[in-house]
């Protein structure tokens, strides 16, 4: 776990307004790392977030899987977003996360706004919907159907998307302008992509206060 990426974390939560979402966010990825709970056990408690996706696993698997790690982020006061569908009979604390800023077609994606218990007190009782986007179309997108937390990617080359250009830090703060000035009450622009802690002096230049990973968060990082 990259302890640089940490303690920027650290540095931008000790500054940052009470309810204001994590800075961390830790991208669950069945092909990098197929079991996340080693690495959701070892996030800073009260630090981070969590977004679930492991969507190509089958129903019964992902299920029992989800379960696991809703117990984990409860235990660690980690907040929980939810991509694709979420399984029956588990508790609708979670979040949606909303893939290219897209409404997912399933019974849970609106039903899934409300927060867990154990939050960090300045986030109770208000939920935070995410949601991915690679687009200033989607961006927008995003924010008409209430996603108050927006991860814009690729910020930087990723193991994700091997030989996908990335947007590096000026484009990416550019289209993020650019998309802010059509919106209302703008929501948070998080980065997203090849992030690692010996990127921190980069984040702070470019202003940035929001970021998924997922190598960098890895156990054995």
């Amino acid at each position: 776990m990259d302890q640089k990426l940490i303690a920027w974390a650290r540095a931008v939560k000790a500054k940052a307004p009470r309810n204001a979402p994590p800075p961390l966010w830790l991208f669950t990825d069945h092909r990098r790392v197929p079991d996340p709970r080693p690495d959701i056990a070892r996030l800073p408690r009260g630090l981070c977030g969590v977004v679930f996706r492991h969507d190509a696993l089958p129903d019964t698997v992902r299920a029992t899987l989800l379960r696991q790690v809703i117990r984990l982020c409860r235990a660690r006061r980690l907040i929980l977003s939810v991509s694709g569908c979420i399984p029956g009979g588990l508790p609708m604390w979670t979040q949606p996360h909303r893939r290219g800023g897209r409404l997912l077609a399933n019974r849970a994606d609106k039903a899934s706004t409300c927060l867990p218990a154990g939050l960090p007190a300045g986030l109770q009782g208000r939920p935070i919907i995410t949601a991915s986007a690679h687009t200033i179309p989607e961006i927008r997108r995003a924010h008409r159907l209430g996603a108050g937390l927006i991860f814009f990617s690729p910020f930087l080359p990723t193991e994700s998307h091997p030989g996908t250009a990335a947007l590096g830090a000026g484009h990416w703060n550019r289209l993020v302008r650019m998309a802010g000035r059509s919106l209302h009450n703008p929501p948070y622009i998080a980065a997203l992509g090849g992030i690692e802690g010996r990127h921190t002096a980069l984040l702070r230049m470019s202003g940035i206060l929001n970021v998924g990973a997922i190598g960098a968060l890895h156990a054995r990082h």
